[in-house]
């Protein structure tokens, strides 16, 4: 689906036909282009090619969603590639969708698998007035990426609070689930560092970058566009070091109950050497041995038993510190 705002002469104009596309495409002064194609196939791709002469190389990127954030310089436009999260926090669906965008000094070409709420809210903008568009177009994909890269916040805000509860959960030794979550926690924030660091790369090429489509004044906006998206990338690696602390907090508390399981065998076990060792002694197949034959030995035999088993959970009580009893508990 093709849809396009055109701002001239003439004032702003909506769904241009092919004629003034391509006069804005041929970079007419005083005229800004701002066409957006949903769900491109490969018939918008040779429109593409036939009415602005993208490179096939790029048309390609466009059609074949699979790329990480970029930019590439051609003659006379650039190729910018850019990452928009989508998500659904009461489902806790999280992607990460390409974004498309031919830059050049009187038109900006925008391609996307499905529209998002980032480029929804500025096309908006857009339509409502020529406020946005009289700019130009290194603006319009400013504002753009502006909407695309805070859109990450309120997620990682969310995932913040959301780690912050795991972490409650693993004090309170409430695990049931939590290693599940924690796990694709990490991985797609390790899916979107690595989709941010690009991304940051990027913006940093629009920033620094001599290219004649952008000006010094647009570059200016770009680099409050880096810094935006450092902060971004700054919330990240908080949320990927509490990931991380949450993870540890976790296993230590299964090392500790699994200690503590240990230590309550090792007292069983301890408990029952001293009847294995009278059993196994009044047991042996001798015709005498002590008390064999009076009505007293049972009785003594199991006193011994029982005298010995208290003695050692004394002994150990006294010297080691895991059967000691609070301080606070006396």
């Amino acid at each position: 689906m093709r849809r396009a705002l055109l701002l001239g002469p003439d004032g702003l104009v909506e769904n241009p036909d092919d004629e003034a596309i391509r006069k804005a495409a041929g970079g007419a002064k005083g005229e800004t282009l701002w066409l957006d194609i949903e769900a491109p196939i490969a018939a918008d791709a040779d429109w593409l090619r036939d009415v602005f002469g993208f490179h096939p190389l790029a048309l390609e990127d466009v059609v074949h969603t699979s790329e990480m954030p970029k930019v590439d310089e051609y003659e006379g436009y650039l190729f910018v590639v850019a990452h928009r999260v989508s998500y659904d926090l009461s489902s806790s669906r999280v992607e990460l969708r390409e974004l498309d965008s031919f830059l050049g000094k009187t038109f900006l070409v925008t391609c996307h698998e499905e529209l998002s709420e980032s480029l929804a809210t500025v096309w908006k903008r857009a339509e409502s007035g020529p406020d946005l568009l009289k700019h130009g177009a290194p603006y319009v994909l400013y504002e753009l990426l502006q909407s695309v890269v805070g859109r990450f916040v309120p997620l990682l805000e969310a995932w913040e609070e959301r780690v912050e509860a795991l972490e409650d959960r693993i004090l309170a030794e409430e695990t049931e689930g939590v290693l599940p979550e924690l796990l694709k926690r990490k991985r797609e924030i390790g899916a979107m560092r690595r989709s941010l660091g690009a991304q940051l790369d990027a913006l940093g090429t629009l920033a620094h970058a001599e290219s004649p489509v952008l000006t010094r004044r647009a570059q200016l906006y770009f680099r409050d566009l880096y810094d935006q998206a450092m902060r971004v990338n700054t919330l990240l690696e908080v949320n990927q070091t509490e990931v991380t602390n949450a993870m540890e907090a976790y296993l230590s508390l299964q090392s500790t109950k699994l200690n503590r399981a240990m230590q309550g065998l090792s007292v069983v076990a301890l408990v029952f050497v001293p009847f294995t060792c009278v059993t196994g002694f009044f047991g042996m197949n001798f015709s005498k041995l002590p008390a064999l034959d009076t009505w007293w030995g049972p009785w003594a035999a199991m006193a011994l038993m029982v005298g010995l088993a208290a003695t050692l959970l004394l002994g150990v009580r006294r010297w080691f510190w895991f059967l000691r009893a609070p301080s606070g508990a006396r």
